[in-house]
């Protein structure tokens, strides 16, 4: 829905004259276009599988929170090489939204993993600061990796910052408040949410 805002927002500006309808095909189609190029192939990053499967070993529960629609989850999960939806215990989309309210930046996609999950303190990982807000809406630590996109986002709020989740697992990459941090809450989390 939001997307479909902005279309009309910039059509208004414009003086484009879309309609409903045209906003509504064209974001169809960019979709469409969209979840075929995801489908074609996509890189998990670097420690993500990793991290997913040690979770898996030590007990840990995984969720994948995302307020995308269905179809681009679908799509991203049948073009990730290596990342199957088997390694999460629980994901969910934006078709999800009748169940879990408001989208990111609100707690309340964390909130319903959270009750789905029957957990009460899990990590978070995010890459953007929008989504990053939904974590810390929710009083849950947050671990940033940020994306190529979200680079110069302010990630000042989030536990510590990593490149990427393989950054982890070498505890040099964090400074010794970071690592100090990370090894305290570990002890305690009994899932991850990416």
């Amino acid at each position: 829905m939001e997307e479909k805002n902005r279309l009309l927002a910039w059509s208004n500006a414009k003086n484009l004259g879309l309609t409903e309808q045209d906003i509504a095909d064209i974001h169809a189609r960019k979709s469409e276009i969209f979840q075929q190029n995801m489908r074609k192939g996509l890189d998990v990053r670097p420690g993500v599988i990793q991290l997913l499967e040690k979770a898996r070993v030590h007990g840990v529960k995984t969720a994948f929170v995302t307020t995308t629609p269905y179809g681009n989850v679908e799509a991203q999960f049948e073009g990730m090489k290596g990342l199957k939806q088997g390694l999460f215990d629980f994901h969910m989309s934006g078709a999800d939204e009748p169940k879990y309210g408001r989208n990111k930046p609100t707690a309340d996609p964390y909130l319903f993993a959270m009750k789905e999950l029957h957990v009460s303190k899990p990590l978070v990982f995010e890459d953007s600061q929008t989504s990053m807000k939904s974590g810390l809406a929710a009083n849950l630590d947050v671990i940033a990796t940020p994306n190529d996109w979200c680079l110069d986002h302010n990630f000042g709020n989030a536990l510590t910052t990593v490149n990427d989740a393989s950054d982890l697992f070498d505890k040099s990459e964090m400074n010794a408040d970071e690592s100090l941090k990370f090894s305290e809450m570990l002890k305690n989390v009994r899932v991850c949410v990416v």
